[in-house]
């Protein structure tokens, strides 16, 4: 009876342990599906928006012959004025019908990447991205986190400096070795101690959003993040082993 009832409590300890982490489970699931749904509602409006702009540039392109013949018969006619409206407005229709803003390699990167700089522009900010994103070899939902957390934080940084601004993100592919810096104008440098950032709250908060998150996504893949500030620039470098 004695043995019976150290069974019974070894299997009910077992069984609460077992719920707890399921719980525990959960609750990082739940958390994780919170954090992707503002970046994947931005790649889904990005790829709308795109594809809208690749069929209008189409038709423009598919019209080009008649365009191109309507300005031939106003220079003939030496309707200069007219033909340099008519040049202005072909412009304006290309340059609002661009398409991608970014060619990285990778797609969801350049959605990404497209509606972040959306929000660059909004606050002065000044967005470039340099390199190819590795398509194909890494998992896009740890894409998406590394990309967004890291972004985020240098839009929340940069938004609060006065004068410049700038955003610059440059990826390095040397065969299973992929390097993401990202770089923001920052109002003051910062202390980082153990990759941890020393200042106050505020700043705290305008450059520490997701690290967290950003360092689990580099470690699954046999990589780090690393922190520096200097010369009021921050930056940051996640570090990534690709399968071949």
């Amino acid at each position: 009876m004695k043995g019976l009832s150290v069974f019974i409590f070894i299997v009910f300890i077992s069984l609460i342990i077992h719920i707890i982490m399921v719980r525990e489970q959960n609750t990082s699931m739940n958390d994780m599906i919170g954090n992707l749904k503002e970046p994947m509602k931005q790649i889904t409006d990005s790829y709308i928006e795109m594809n809208e702009k690749n069929t209008e540039l189409r038709r423009f392109r598919h019209d080009t012959k008649n365009l191109l013949l309507a300005l031939r018969f106003l220079v003939a006619e030496k309707e200069n004025d007219q033909a340099i409206e008519y040049i202005d407005k072909m412009q304006e229709e290309i340059e609002a019908n661009k398409g991608k803003a970014f060619d990285t390699g990778n797609f969801i990167a350049d959605a990404l990447l497209e509606s972040k700089a959306k929000t660059a522009a909004q606050n002065d900010i000044t967005m470039t991205v340099e390199g190819n994103i590795p398509a194909n070899r890494i998992e896009d939902v740890n894409l998406v986190i590394l990309i967004s957390n890291l972004v985020d934080n240098a839009l929340e940084a940069a938004k609060q400096v006065e004068g410049e601004k700038k955003i610059e993100i440059q990826s390095i592919l040397k065969k299973n070795i992929w390097i993401l810096y990202v770089k923001n104008s920052c109002v003051q440098d910062v202390v980082i101690r153990e990759n941890r950032i020393e200042t106050t709250k505020e700043e705290k908060e305008s450059h520490g959003f997701g690290i967290s998150n950003i360092e689990r996504v580099a470690k699954k893949y046999g990589g780090n993040l690393k922190l520096s500030c200097e010369n009021r620039v921050f930056t940051a470098r996640a570090t990534l082993m690709l399968m071949a």
